[in-house]
This record gives C-alpha cells, structure tokens and sequence, in this order.
C-alpha cells in the first residue's frame, strides 16, 4: 500500500519576559510548500477524484472543496521526500521529531495550512517559518513550517480567520466586544510571550542549520 507522510517536531523553548523566564512547548508542523506536480496521482491519492474530474484540473462542479483536497494532499511528503529531510531535523538534539504515515487513499482530511491566512488575520499565537529563507538551506524542495499555541486543528484556526474577518467586515469590533474579541484579550499575554518564542524557534534554526554543516 502507496502511503504518504507528515512530518512535526516538538521543542521546549524558553522566553525570557518581564514576567520571569517562561517556558513553552512548541509543536511545529512541517509541509511540503509550493509543490509543483502531484507526488501521487489525485486519482490515487484521494476517493472519488475521478468521479468529480475529468484530469487533474480542478472540478468544475465543487472547484474550491477539490482545490482544498488537493492542496492538502500536496502537502504531504511521499517516503523520498522524507528520506532526504529527516535527518536535517534529526541534527537538532533538543527537538523531538515525529514521522507520521498517511494511508493512501486519504480519507481524513484537514484544512491545508496555506487555507489560514498569515497573522494576525486569524487571531495571534501562530505563525508559519520559511525555513528555506534560512541561509544555507540544502535541500531541493521548499519546505515550510505552521505552529500554533493556542488550538491543536488547523481547523480552529481557520474557523478563528473567517470570524473575525466576518466581524471586522462588519465594523463590529469597533462598537463593542465581541466574544471573540474578549477570547483574544484573554489569552493577550501569553500571546506576547509566543512572539518571543518564535524568535528563540528561529534561532535555534538558525544553530540547527550551522550545526548540520559543521558536522559535515
């Protein structure tokens, strides 16, 4: 059986706040971003492509549900695309790295992480890494990261985006607080933590890319 796979890694990091040192557990997870050509036949990889398609171009009849199927699918890795990142994250010895196997068809589904858009258009405590700004970066394929300290499904986050779009669009955060609006108040200085988080995430990058080469 054909599988695809995602890939996550977990890391402790530390910020250091007026409150005191803070520290957080921080799980990251990694994506195929940009993928150009299927690293599986649509057909293969997800149940009834063929019955909503004629080829591999979206489907007239349901475009955006068959453009987030694909999307989602495309970004998986296939085993090669994993054999050649793996050990570029196992370098880093304070990250935990998970490898996870997909089945083939896929047949659960979550929102792809390109759908949520970049902060803070869905709220705060979240935030993609381009790990192929990263000076040095070897490997062949753009390979981009999403963490989120506030919900565990993507699929939260995206719900989070079209609320609040839905709310500023409608000029009603301006006239009073809307549950929502008081979810983010709530949750404010944890928030202001995490972007010292992502500094330190980046940093140990950053370390994690030197080192790899050193090593070498």
């Amino acid at each position: 059986m054909e599988k695809l796979y995602r890939i996550k890694t977990t890391g402790q990091m530390t910020a250091f706040t007026p409150f005191g040192e803070v520290k957080t557990e921080v799980c990251v997870h990694w994506f195929y971003d940009q993928r150009e050509a299927p690293a599986l036949p649509y057909g293969k990889a997800i149940p009834a492509w063929n019955d909503m398609h004629a080829s591999d171009e979206p489907s007239e009849r349901n475009p955006e549900y068959a453009q987030r199927l694909r999307a989602y699918v495309d970004q998986l890795f296939t085993r090669e695309e994993v054999d050649t990142i793996k050990d570029y994250f196992l370098q880093a010895k304070t990250l935990e790295t998970v490898i996870e196997e997909v089945d083939v068809p896929v047949m659960d589904y979550e929102v792809p992480f390109r759908a949520i858009p970049p902060a803070p258009e869905g709220g705060d405590g979240y935030g993609f890494i381009e790990l192929c700004g990263i000076e040095g970066y070897p490997l062949p394929f753009k390979v981009s990261g999403f963490f989120d300290v506030v919900y565990d499904n993507p699929y939260d986050r995206y719900q989070m985006s079209v609320v609040k779009g839905m709310i500023e669009r409608a000029g009603l955060a301006s006239r009073h607080e809307s549950d929502a609006h008081a979810q983010y108040k709530e949750i404010g200085e944890k928030l202001k933590r995490l972007q010292i988080v992502l500094l330190d995430l980046e940093r140990a990058l950053i370390g994690l890319n030197k080192e790899f080469y050193s090593e070498e």
